[in-house]
């Protein structure tokens, strides 16, 4: 059991105390459950391994932040691993966490909060401690007041609604930001690229978040993302940070790059984000691009037409090219590129090449 694990893990954290590869860091935390004009100071303990690698990390936190004096409070400890992903909860020995009316946690309580902690998208991460409540009733002193819950079940314990907040701020807060910032720095860029080939989506995200971070634009680096993204298409909307910070001379040669390998769903995504986007689009950028119109869903051709609209980017080679689906047998798409034309200024010779 993941909790008993923890206990030994707390335990073992004990043993190290005066270990060089323990390394304590101070930390600034603000957390959305505590009241404070100012942030607090937190020390984070870095665990490395004999290689002096960053190997997990660990922090001591209120195991609930209570919103009135009705709470029990207990100092426990929080174990990620070296990207800031949850791994456990570790308790001291005697140390339980309780539930409403001073209900201890049941093994399952212990587990289904760990499942809950393992959730970077949690409806927890959206609500302020005022909204987790609304008017008197059920939860008892677990909540502020003893309140209404705002949220749908599943995203909590039953009777520990308060508990489960405060723990998955302190997981997915400033700590875990830290963690990823400290094993970041132990990393070279070639290390940092390498990881976004990684079969983990989570490891994949943190090296592209970390390379945005640095602002590493060197060719190699332009190649890797480049790539992982084509064979990760779900890294798109994260290295959209990446691309806006890319030289002039690059981004459009990358853009272009995108477009001719993305799978067309994201192909349409990314057209999206272009049209959107205030970076100047040069006429004739695009007329080196190869993509088969012909064969384009109506989506596509919209959302391409819709960039060449907003940033005035159509040349003639790109208006050439359209012409022919005026004949298109899908009549959306013809009406739309006959809708499109219509507001250019067509040279006499205009026409198929």
């Amino acid at each position: 059991m993941r909790i008993l694990g923890g206990v030994l893990l707390w335990l073992w954290l004990l043993l190290l105390q005066d270990s060089p590869q323990r390394i304590k860091h101070l930390i600034r935390v603000v957390h959305p459950g505590i009241e404070s004009r100012f942030p607090l100071d937190y020390e984070l303990v870095e665990m490395r391994d004999k290689a002096g690698k960053p190997l997990r990390y660990s922090m001591e936190v209120e195991s609930v932040v209570c919103g009135d004096e009705q709470c029990r409070v207990d100092r426990i400890g929080i174990i990620w691993d070296k990207f800031g992903s949850f791994e456990n909860l570790s308790l001291p020995v005697g140390t339980y966490l309780e539930k409403a009316e001073g209900i201890p946690f049941a093994p399952e309580d212990y587990q289904r909060l760990e499942q809950l902690l393992q959730d970077p998208y949690s409806p927890l991460r959206t609500l302020s401690k005022y909204e987790l409540v609304g008017t008197l009733g059920s939860e008892g002193v677990d909540a502020l007041s003893g309140a209404t819950i705002l949220l749908e079940k599943s995203a909590y314990v039953s009777g520990a609604v308060w508990t489960c907040y405060s723990l998955w701020h302190w997981v997915y807060g400033a700590a875990r930001d830290s963690i990823r910032q400290i094993t970041a720095k132990s990393m070279d860029g070639a290390t940092l690229s390498g990881l976004l080939f990684s079969p983990e989506i989570r490891i994949r995200e943190f090296a592209l978040e970390q390379v945005t971070a640095r602002r590493d634009y060197a060719s190699e680096t332009l190649d890797a993302v480049s790539k992982a993204v084509v064979q990760q298409p779900g890294l798109l909307v994260d290295y959209y940070a990446y691309w806006e910070g890319m030289p002039d001379d690059g981004y459009w040669q990358t853009g272009i790059f995108l477009l001719e390998n993305l799978p067309p769903l994201s192909r349409i995504d990314l057209w999206r984000y272009i049209a959107r986007s205030e970076r100047y689009l040069p006429e004739g950028t695009l007329d080196d691009l190869v993509l088969p119109f012909s064969s384009m869903e109506y989506v596509e051709i919209d959302a391409f037409l819709d960039v060449l609209e907003r940033k005035n980017a159509a040349s003639s080679l790109i208006i050439h090219r359209l012409i022919p689906l005026l004949g298109h047998q899908n009549v959306l798409i013809a009406r739309r590129v006959n809708w499109f034309l219509k507001t250019r200024t067509l040279n006499p010779d205009d026409g198929p090449r």
